[in-house]
């Protein structure tokens, strides 16, 4: 306890503890003394505000030790106005009973007044008492609130941190689309230029397939006249053919040894038609036709054409297979 006492001596010695406001500078040199090595605060600094507060503190008690002065010197104004009226009351004890009672009333008057200057002065010790009080309590608040802003001030400058990372991993990112899509652009350029390549050569196919269909339209006409024209022709055969037979019918045994009646008819030929499906086209009507005249012949009873002629027939689509059958028929009846 003795070394308790020495300590406390020796460190706050210089300090009345009783006084409240010698506490409060010895508390403020304190923290003095820890914050010198600190960074000032971002925010309004506390400190400040209770050095505004610790005035007005001072500025009051000054105001009340100067009233509490003025009191005192009333005090002893009074005091010494007592001390006189009393004199005077001593000397003025003969003066009567009246006098007396005048002097007791004024010293009842100033007794009351002397209790409400003491009840002034213990109301502003009560003030004092509680100003004190709020004191403290605003500077443990203000402690509260400068502990909470250095947090959030730390927590902020985190989360900068952190959105300075994020914003220069979105950066790269970004360049790295963009990159992307200049890539993706050239390539779409590229395929443009082929689609369009593609399509002028398109273009010009489909130009040469009209030309081509054309020309193929207009040699379609002129086979379907030709086989038109043959047909018309292959007709007037069958005709003929007809009536021969009948003829052939009606005769009789001894006319076999007259002369025989020789019948040819020439027919136009036109240059070789070098499509194939024309030739197909037309090759088919000969055999179709040259199936029913070898039918007519079979019936008939007389021999049929020769397989080479009827072949040649075929091969340069220029010889009639019906006027060939004719021929032999004719020739094989004489």
């Amino acid at each position: 306890a003795q070394h308790r006492d020495t300590f406390i001596e020796e460190r706050y010695g210089k300090y009345n503890i009783s006084d409240p406001l010698m506490a409060l500078q010895r508390d403020f040199e304190t923290l003095k003394e820890k914050n010198d090595g600190e960074k000032q605060p971002v925010c309004t600094n506390p400190l400040s505000i209770l050095k505004v507060v610790m005035k007005q503190c001072k500025n009051m008690q000054e105001r009340m030790l100067s009233q509490l002065a003025a009191a005192e010197s009333r005090h002893r104004k009074v005091i010494l106005d007592l001390e006189e009226e009393r004199q005077r009351h001593a000397q003025d004890t003969a003066e009567g009973d009246d006098v007396t009672y005048m002097l007791e009333k004024e010293r009842e008057r100033l007794t009351q007044q002397l209790e409400f200057e003491k009840s002034q002065v213990k109301k502003f010790e009560k003030e004092q008492k509680k100003l004190s009080s709020q004191l403290e309590e605003e500077r443990s608040r203000h402690k509260q609130l400068s502990s909470m802003l250095v947090r959030e001030c730390k927590k902020a400058t985190n989360k900068a941190a952190e959105e300075g990372q994020k914003a220069g991993e979105l950066s790269l990112k970004l360049e790295k689309e963009k990159s992307r899509v200049s890539k993706l652009e050239e390539e779409l350029a590229a395929e443009r230029k082929r689609g369009l390549q593609t399509e002028a050569q398109v273009e010009k196919q489909l130009s040469e397939f009209d030309i081509e269909r054309e020309q193929l339209r207009a040699k379609l006409n002129r086979e379907e006249n030709r086989t038109r024209t043959l047909k018309e022709e292959m007709e007037s055969l069958k005709k003929i053919v007809k009536d021969l037979e009948a003829l052939h019918q009606q005769s009789s045994p001894g006319e076999q040894g007259k002369k025989p009646v020789t019948l040819s008819k020439g027919t136009a030929t036109e240059p070789p038609v070098l499509v194939s499906v024309f030739c197909q086209t037309e090759s088919f009507q000969a055999e179709r036709t040259h199936g029913s005249s070898t039918a007519k012949v079979t019936a008939t009873g007389l021999p049929g054409p020769t397989t080479p002629a009827y072949s040649y027939a075929k091969t340069n689509g220029h010889f009639d297979p019906e006027m060939q059958t004719t021929k032999e028929l004719i020739t094989g009846s004489s």
